[in-house]
């Protein structure tokens, strides 16, 4: 289900560039052909992005919070997938993605990139990303409890 599109795959890599680094290497970036708006890690490094996740974070710092929230749950734990990689659907644990969220705004910073850029890629993916009512919802207070966290 590999992603085909070098561009795409140039993109993410281009854009997850620093946060690789941020993180100490080690990591494995892949766009998967898929419509719907989701992201997991692996253990190992892998961190998979659907190409509908890079069509609706056309920011690239959004894209790159989205990458650091998945080495987020990798720093949390190397050896777990994330939850939405165990279950191929969105994340049921909150308190776990919000550890992923902070995390990875942490990793952001360290690559001298937008902490912010995490509460809007949670805004985008609430809005644009088709998730399902509950999942939809979710994912909104997870932003609305960024917006406080400077």
């Amino acid at each position: 289900m590999e992603c085909l599109d070098s561009a795409l795959q140039q993109r993410l890599e281009r854009v997850a560039r620093p946060l690789v680094a941020a993180y100490g290497g080690g990591v494995t970036l892949h766009v998967l052909a898929s419509d719907h708006a989701c992201a997991y890690a692996w253990p190992g490094g892998d961190v998979f992005v659907t190409r509908r996740l890079t069509e609706i974070l056309d920011d690239d710092n959004e894209l790159a919070a989205a990458v650091a929230h998945e080495l987020g749950h990798l720093m949390s734990d190397p050896s777990k997938p994330s939850a939405a990689a165990a279950t191929l659907a969105p994340a049921a644990d909150d308190a776990e993605e919000r550890q992923a969220d902070a995390r990875g705004a942490e990793l952001l910073e360290r690559a001298a990139l937008p902490a912010a850029a995490m509460t809007r890629m949670l805004e985008t993916v609430a809005h644009r990303g088709g998730l399902a009512p509950a999942e939809r919802r979710a994912v909104a207070e997870r932003a609305a409890a960024r917006r406080g966290v400077r």
